[in-house]
């Protein structure tokens, strides 16, 4: 391999030597520090040294806040973030005064368990080693997790389900191959929730504009990079080779498409951004949720170098929002949730007093699946006089949950089913649907089809419930679904196409900001990473957990648009109401979806309101009063 034409000598400038034997004398004297394991003067944070393979005899350095140990009554866990230390492949690092500074910020800043990994180096030790010693610390982690004698910091404070993988330089190349390494992997509890690589060390057999401009680059080289490579690359093969550049085919390219939420970061006076660009690009055509992030000024490892572009970086690793916390769920080694959010709920109210509108009863939906059903009928309908057979609409309702919330019979669903109950004099049949992800799509569709079915079944037994028996009108049954109830009400209305329901009759479908997706990305949801109600993690939360196993956000369960099962029966479905706010993270979707709708000379209705946020309904008096005008006029309508 030979090294880029320059006057410069590059084993000079990092005052190495190369031995007979391959091996390399360092003569660089970087300074060292001990870790802390004990807070004093003040300390905001404390670290320890532990070891990570007593074979390889590679060892972690952990970093932990003080103020979290302190902490008393406190029993929130911290996000852990494993990081892998720049040193070209071939420089002692990982203890260096520079480095440890570098992990106590990340610590301290993010709030946050740090675990520093103290890879093998080459030439003694060449690529792809680095990678195994990196995913032995990705499951170092989770071991001392799970074992009640593993490391007390990691094991009482630590969150498993938000690990991040950080590494700068070099250590930028172990995060993106180490992540790629981990789709392949069962590794739950732990996860790895986002990969953060500043200025990655990536190289090519081609040159760069970047690169050739660097060959008397005073930082970096071109003669420098070369030798990184030349010592750390496997003896006989050039810099085409994947570990190198990430560009070529590979077995990594497969789990590419697979990565979570990625942060590149890099500096135009760096002589490798042009690879950290087309890298990007890479991602991004990959359909990867990427931020990059590129400074006008700087080069490469400046942060080493500079505290504020040093205190920049740590800003940009926003920890901040978790889907899981958002939520109020952690994940089980068993693939199920623990739902930590205590929604109010309130039982039905079968007998009306004190004159109420409504009453409700809760009935057996399918007791094989568990499901249930809460019908809500006006009392008005049930005082009338006999010689009234005036019978009313049936709406068959699907509330929203994410896939994932128990939120059927809670007490802000209850309200929303009695005022449409109440003011569309209807009777309304709420479903409660199975949740995912112990029940994955489509069974939530097999449950609204039970519904239908059921609904029918009770009208036309002489022993079915007596209010939709005696007062329904299934002729004029309704579907009407808010957020993942909106998807629910689209896919079921497609089903009932294709079933033999008379007399029973689908009038028509309201979908209230229907909850959809696909893996390349909308204007709007790239928009939402920060959205306060329904930012892009936790739509892709929900996804992650409702989609079969193995499938991704182009299956037709969540896209629509994608040819499936159900793009025969489109042009068959009959009337459609979509609703939908501006502010919703998910509205470039929903005006698709309905274009896709017109296209297909469906009947359909669009109301867009240029204000609102996904699920304004449920907390605006005046929203929810709104689409019920909007549910009366539809249904109204001749």
């Amino acid at each position: 391999m030979l090294l880029a034409e320059s006057d410069m000598d590059p084993y000079e400038q990092f005052r190495i030597a190369r031995n007979p034997d391959g091996t390399i004398t360092r003569y660089m004297n970087i300074p060292k520090i001990e870790a802390s394991p004990v807070a004093s003067h003040g300390e905001p944070v404390v670290s320890k040294d532990l070891t990570l393979n007593p074979k390889n005899e590679t060892r972690v350095r952990i970093y932990m806040p003080t103020s979290k140990l302190c902490s008393s009554n406190d029993d929130t866990r911290i996000p852990i973030i494993i990081f892998f230390a720049g040193s070209g492949w071939i420089s002692i690092n990982w203890d260096t005064v520079i480095v440890h500074s570098q992990c106590s910020a990340l610590a301290q800043e993010v709030h946050a368990i740090v675990v520093n990994v103290d890879y093998r180096i080459a030439p003694e030790n060449r690529l792809p080693v680095q990678y195994e010693d990196a995913m032995d610390a990705v499951l170092w982690v989770r071991e001392q997790a799970l074992d009640t004698n593993g490391e007390q910091w990691i094991r009482e404070y630590g969150d498993i389900s938000r690990c991040y993988l950080h590494g700068s330089s070099n250590g930028g190349n172990m995060v993106f191959f180490t992540a790629l390494e981990a789709t392949r992997m069962e590794l739950e509890p732990l996860r790895i929730s986002g990969i953060i690589m500043n200025q990655p060390l990536f190289g090519g057999m081609e040159r760069t504009n970047s690169e050739m401009e660097s060959i008397k680059d005073p930082s970096f080289p071109l003669c420098v990079q070369d030798m990184f490579w030349e010592l750390s690359l496997p003896e006989g093969v050039d810099r085409d080779i994947w570990y190198c550049n990430p560009m070529v085919e590979g077995p990594h390219t497969s789990a590419i498409s697979k990565l979570g939420k990625c942060l590149v970061i890099g500096f135009c006076g760096d002589a490798l951004v042009d690879r950290q660009q087309e890298f990007v690009t890479m991602l991004v055509k990959h359909q990867v949720q990427i931020e990059a992030q590129f400074s006008n000024s700087g080069f490469h490892a400046i942060d080493l170098i500079d505290r504020e572009t040093a205190n920049e970086l740590i800003m940009l690793t926003d920890l901040d929002i978790d889907p899981y916390d958002h939520f109020g769920i952690g994940r089980n080694p068993d693939g199920t949730i623990t739902r930590y959010l205590n929604f109010p709920r309130i039982k039905a109210s079968p007998v009306a007093s004190h004159g109420e509108p409504v009453v409700s009863k809760d009935l057996t939906l399918n007791p094989k699946n568990k499901t249930r059903v809460r019908i809500f009928i006006p009392t008005s309908k049930l005082c009338s006089s006999k010689d009234e057979d005036t019978r009313i609409p049936i709406i068959i309702f699907f509330a929203g949950s994410g896939w994932i919330l128990t939120n059927w019979d809670s007490a802000l669903v209850h309200s929303q089913c009695s005022t449409l109950t109440d003011q569309v004099h209807a009777i309304v049949v709420n479903v409660g649907y199975r949740l995912a992800p112990e029940n994955r799509l489509p069974v939530q569709y097999e449950d609204a089809m039970d519904a239908v079915l059921w609904v029918r079944e009770q009208a036309l037994d002489p022993n079915g419930e007596q209010w939709i028996r005696e007062n329904g009108d299934i002729s004029r049954c309704y579907l009407h679904g808010s957020s993942n109830g909106g998807n629910i009400v689209f896919f079921t209305a497609l089903e009932a196409t294709r079933t033999e329901l008379e007399p029973l009759r689908i009038a028509g479908n309201i979908m209230n900001q229907p909850l959809f997706g696909g893996m390349e990305r909308t204007d709007s949801e790239t928009q939402s990473c920060e959205d306060p109600v329904l930012p892009l993690c936790v739509q892709d939360m929900f996804w992650e957990l409702a989609l079969p196993e193995g499938e991704d956000r182009d299956m037709w369960c969540c896209n629509p648009m994608v040819e499936g099962p159900h793009t025969s029966a489109i042009s068959k479905l009959g009337r459609c109401l979509v609703i939908g706010f501006t502010g919703d993270p998910i509205m470039d979707r929903l005006q698709e979806f309905v274009a896709m709708l017109v296209s297909h000379r469906v009947p359909i209705e669009a109301q867009f309101n240029h204000t609102g946020f996904h699920g304004i309904d449920m907390v605006d008096p005046t929203r929810a009063n709104a689409l019920v005008e909007m549910t009366k006029e539809f249904i109204n309508k001749p």
